[in-house]
């Protein structure tokens, strides 16, 4: 916090986050409890403060707005928190120096503006002002989250306002152990739950640091709510409270009221949020070939995995490369021949496409005596044989002792003896032998 006092309101956009909660591709919980840092939040909560007169032109939001608001999804940075909700900074400070009037005022004009959650997070005590301005936003319905601050105190009065408002979600900062980091406060009789107390921070030029304290803790947790209130509007502070603090993953011996680190993915679960489910493609046999979705999600050709929330519709279709066509469906999803298989998600699925490849015959006719060799071929008249398509082979006409080969039709031509194919469809291969005309001797042949 090193003397900055922020506050940050964040109005949520109703039922918008619902459909963003999109899991990472190997563990549906990593994208929500991985919960980092991104300058596109920054860049949004600087734009609007400069639009009204909070920042100077060269002024911007810090890192507890990068927390919260960066965007997802957009190849850009890393995600925030809550990148849905919107966030309006208000400035309390000159020079990083606050004051409690100041403050206070500030509170007062936030609340009044209808905020669903305020986050506080201060570099010094304050007085009975701030308390005040503190308890009328949670009495108007208002979440307020306060960190516990970073002097490594169990004190209740290193930090006034989160001791004396015991209905504010109040915030230590741990490591990634879960181990509570030696400079953050802490207290189970006056701090709720602890959150990570460094994430990893982006700054304008792209560059990613660690940006730590429990500022950055406060707004992991704040981002939180966002998303709990976005998933279900109808939730009170005091229900909020309870769930975090209940879901939150216990760690022995952590001096903080829950004695747990924040797990917003369990605190979503708790609210109902259902998780997407993980839809994973495997590709195998001999042929080749794609299953696809419809989709740029999905152009599978070993194994693929997605993740889908329940109730979406899902078409598959396995599409068999050149010279392979498609064996069939196995799993738990779709089964029998048919290449196009339709899907209601309700569980995890687990699908197999199967190829093999395109079979062609090779049928060779004979006429005369005489033996063709190749291709799997050893036949006397008529003989055939399986090939995969694609396949080049050669076929040898050899004659019977008074024969002799005559020639190819069909599909090959020609009075070579070996012909050379390249198997694309099915070929019939006609090979003639003659008999050889008897030698005459004539005087003076011996």
């Amino acid at each position: 916090m090193s003397g900055i006092v922020w506050v940050i309101i964040v109005g949520f956009i109703a039922g918008i986050i619902a459909r963003m909660l999109s899991p990472g591709p190997n563990n549906p919980s990593g994208f929500i409890l991985t919960t980092v840092l991104g300058i596109a939040g920054a860049f949004l909560a600087t734009w609007i403060g400069q639009a009204i007169g909070h920042y100077g032109p060269d002024q911007g939001a810090g890192f507890i707005t990068a927390t919260i608001g960066a965007g997802i999804n957009d190849g850009l940075g890393v995600p925030g928190v809550c990148p849905q909700c919107s966030i309006l900074p208000v400035k309390v400070t000159t020079n990083n120096v606050g004051t409690n009037d100041v403050l206070a005022r500030g509170i007062n004009w936030t609340t009044a503006h209808g905020p669903q959650i305020i986050n506080l997070s201060l570099g010094y005590n304050t007085d009975p002002s701030v308390d005040e301005a503190a308890t009328a936003a949670l009495n108007s319905g208002i979440t307020v989250v306060i960190g516990a601050g970073n002097r490594g105190s169990s004190d209740p009065s290193a930090n006034r306002l989160a001791s004396d408002s015991p209905h504010a979600i109040r915030v230590a900062g741990v490591d990634a152990n879960n181990q509570l980091d030696s400079h953050s406060d802490y207290g189970a009789s006056w701090v709720d739950i602890a959150a990570p107390w460094c994430n990893p921070v982006e700054d304008s030029q792209g560059r990613v640091g660690a940006g730590c304290g429990t500022s950055g803790a406060t707004a992991v947790v704040s981002g939180t709510v966002g998303l709990l209130k976005s998933f279900r509007p109808s939730l009170t502070s005091a229900e909020i409270k309870s769930i975090l603090m209940s879901t939150g993953t216990k760690v022995p011996g952590l001096a903080v009221a829950c004695g747990c680190v924040l797990n917003a993915y369990q605190a979503l679960i708790a609210v109902g949020y259902v998780p997407p489910k993980q839809i994973a493609v495997s590709v195998i046999g001999d042929g080749s070939g794609t299953v696809q979705d419809g989709t740029p999600n999905m152009d599978c050709d070993d194994h693929c995995v997605e993740w889908l929330p329940v109730g979406s519709q899902l078409t598959l279709t396995a599409k068999p490369e050149k010279w392979s066509v498609f064996a069939g469906w196995s799993g738990n999803g779709c089964s029998g021949t048919n290449p196009v298989c339709a899907l209601t998600v309700r569980g995890d699925i687990s699908v197999t496409a199967s190829f093999a490849p395109r079979m062609v015959s090779l049928s060779v006719h004979k006429r005369g005596l005489g033996i063709i060799t190749g291709g799997g071929i050893k036949c006397g008249r008529r003989c055939a044989a399986k090939l995969a398509a694609g396949t080049e082979t050669a076929l040898k006409a050899q004659a019977r002792p008074g024969w002799k080969f005559a020639g190819w039709s069909g599909a090959c031509r020609g009075r070579k003896p070996v012909c050379r194919l390249a198997l694309a469809k099915n070929v019939v291969v006609e090979a003639a032998f003659s008999k050889s005309k008897p030698r005459t001797l004539t005087r003076g042949s011996w």
